[in-house]
């Protein structure tokens, strides 16, 4: 395998980078590591977040409330913050109907 930056050299760094062009931290941080145990997204953090600045409205299970708690987690914030946009909220959102199992 060879350098996944410089293409000549044999890989035998991680991130399938050379030596020299692993050692160069600008050209190491533009390449994610290929390993299974590299840390990809975002970090996980222990212990309790501080409070969001702002609720959101964004639904339960909408991609605009998974993008809001994924902007949580990055800042290491609280994921829920308690004036959230609660689920039973779908009622009274106009267009939008329940289906009654």
């Amino acid at each position: 395998m060879v350098c996944r930056h410089c293409g000549w050299k044999a890989a035998g760094r991680p991130r399938g980078l050379c030596w020299t062009c692993y050692q160069a931290l600008d050209i190491r941080r533009r390449y994610s590591p290929v390993s299974k145990f590299g840390r990809r997204g975002v970090l996980d953090f222990y212990g309790v977040g501080k409070l969001p600045a702002l609720p959101t409205t964004a639904l339960p299970g909408s991609p605009e409330k998974v993008a809001v708690l994924e902007q949580r987690a990055s800042r290491r914030e609280a994921l829920w913050h308690p004036n959230d946009a609660p689920f039973g909220h779908l009622e009274s959102v106009p267009g939008v109907q329940l289906s009654s199992a």
